[in-house]
């Protein structure tokens, strides 16, 4: 009987100890909902950064296409003008042809000029960008007052 006591002792001593209390404080409740609500928070915030990294992405491919255009587009012009200027200058003065030449020169130099703005265009330019477009923009501009003249 003494042993039957004394097992069934430690059979309870052994249960009671391995079991577990396994209710939470409000406190520890509360501070996993705000666990859970910050891997909430965090999973948003990293799809809005996913979201404005494509959005950037995609500004920066039609930033470019509209860039290559307008380039394509001013020495698609320079070639339209020396070759109406080439035919004009057949019948013209010495005085004409040799100003003619001095501009065909500088337009050439422009197209070539646009030709490696070209190239550019094509290179990976995270930083540096918007200068580029910016100095794009004067060029063709300037293009432009020099097919005028």
């Amino acid at each position: 009987m003494k042993k039957l006591f004394i097992s069934t002792l430690i059979t309870l001593t052994f249960n009671l100890m391995s079991c577990k209390d396994n209710s939470k404080t409000p406190l520890q409740e509360k501070a996993e909902k705000v666990g859970e609500a910050s891997q909430d928070l965090a999973k948003e915030a990293g799809k809005s950064v996913e979201n404005a990294a494509d959005k950037a992405a995609y500004e920066l491919k039609e930033a470019r296409e509209k860039s290559r255009k307008d380039i394509q587009d001013g020495i698609d012009n320079i070639n339209a003008r020396v070759d109406k200027m080439d035919k004009d200058m057949r019948h013209a003065t010495r005085e004409q042809k040799d100003a003619w030449a001095k501009q065909r020169a500088k337009l050439e130099k422009s197209k070539n000029n646009l030709a490696n703005k070209l190239n550019d265009v094509g290179k990976d330019m995270k930083e540096g960008w918007q200068d580029f477009e910016a100095d794009l923009k004067k060029t063709l501009a300037d293009i432009k007052e020099d097919i005028k003249n």
